[in-house]
């Protein structure tokens, strides 16, 4: 049984005033939420107040609030340039959205190169240059022109570098060359679309040949073409700094 007293307190509550509104139910009332995208503080979130996970990250934003977390910003724990949400840790390169990285290591390949970079260069960032496997597998600029390590002409260079180029000195050579400066080269490619589509004109027919296994001089011509779009692209990066 309730005493008067209790009753009476019971009463008052429900005759008070409503609660704030909180739309999404995240646990901050809307009037925090100023949809900015920056937080400034608890009473200042920047949050969307109809959107419970304003980041998509998995957590909604009254928890990051209390963690202490930014609730606009997906976090990215290894300060590679990729948040973790993209970093799927599955060792296979599928897309910008499913890079295959290690969330918590920022060069996954241990390459020199981090994770970020790799993805904006167009290489797979799982699979350090002479790996071999999946991906691009090290082949730099045919990536970062295609825009993807999936590209069937990079599946061709790939399969003639391992079972060619790598067996004989001159190829060596090359690839040691290569992997010095196809890096930086097809970063700087890979961001300018005039650049990309020169490096495809210049990539496709050889790719076309090695693939057909028509045209024996066409290794030679394929390390003489890489080695110029790269000395070239870098040439261009060193007059624009």
């Amino acid at each position: 049984n309730l005493t008067s007293g209790a009753t009476d307190v019971f009463v008052s509550k429900l005759d008070g005033p409503p609660p704030p509104p909180d739309t999404d139910g995240d646990g901050l009332v809307d009037s925090v939420e100023t949809d900015t995208g920056v937080f400034v503080s608890a009473t200042d979130t920047g949050t969307d107040p109809n959107d419970p996970d304003s980041d998509d990250d998995g957590v909604n934003d009254g928890d990051e609030v209390l963690a202490g977390t930014d609730p606009n910003n997906p976090p990215d724990t290894d300060g590679d340039g990729l948040v973790d949400s993209v970093e799927t840790d599955t060792g296979v390169f599928v897309s910008a959205t499913d890079t295959g990285t290690d969330p918590n290591d920022p060069d996954s390949d241990n390459d020199g190169v981090n994770d970020g970079d790799e993805v904006l260069a167009g290489t797979d960032p799982n699979i350090a240059p002479g790996g071999g496997g999946g991906g691009g597998g090290g082949c730099f600029i045919a990536t970062a022109a295609y825009g993807t390590p999936l590209a069937g002409q990079i599946g061709a260079l790939r399969d003639w570098r391992d079972s060619r180029l790598l067996t004989g000195a001159l190829g060596a050579a090359f690839t040691d060359a290569y992997y010095r400066v196809g890096p930086p080269a097809a970063e700087f490619i890979a961001t300018r679309p005039a650049l990309r589509a020169a490096a495809r004109a210049v990539i496709a027919p050889i790719a076309q040949a090695v693939e057909a296994k028509s045209i024996p001089a066409a290794a030679y011509a394929l390390m003489a073409a890489m080695l110029g779009v790269a000395a070239f692209s870098l040439a261009l990066r060193r007059a624009k700094q």
